[in-house]
């Protein structure tokens, strides 16, 4: 057993005269079949812990005027994770899966020795975890805008 960790990440970036791009992708899959040593000295191997793990990015930033900027951001993210015993539980069949997509968009302007600047955001977040063993099973959205 092991940490069996696996990932890869690619990020391409661009720009010209008044603007800048970059986009990215990462995955990430992990085994975590460890073994270790549980509360009786005996060993045990870690069970019901995989992670998988993938995302996107895209930012844009566009200089406006010869004093300003305009910047959007986006960002993609979802995780599948088992969710492991602790040394003092029994062993468990859970998981949970999340998924972030976040959002934000800035305005700045440069002044003197200064900026001035305005950022407002959109948050869209969702997770959902599941335990076969108790029976239980529970999920939250989030979804936010702010100012």
């Amino acid at each position: 057993g092991s940490f069996g960790s696996n990932s890869g990440k690619t990020k391409v970036l661009l720009s010209g005269k008044n603007w800048a791009s970059s986009s990215g992708i990462f995955v990430r899959k992990m085994k975590n079949d460890f073994t270790y040593k549980n509360l009786y000295s005996e060993n045990e191997k870690q069970k019901n812990a995989e992670l998988f793990q993938y995302g996107i990015f895209q930012e844009y930033s566009r200089k406006i005027k010869n004093n300003q900027l305009i910047t959007v951001s986006t960002w993609f993210q979802f995780s599948d994770r088992e969710i492991p015993k602790t040394l003092t539980s029994r062993p468990t069949n859970a998981y949970q899966i999340d998924r972030a997509f976040r959002t934000t968009a800035l305005w700045k302007k440069f002044i003197n020795n200064g900026s001035i600047s305005v950022k407002t955001a959109y948050f869209d977040e969702f997770l959902h975890y599941v335990d076969k063993n108790e029976n239980f099973c529970f999920g939250i959205q989030l979804q936010k805008i702010i100012f």
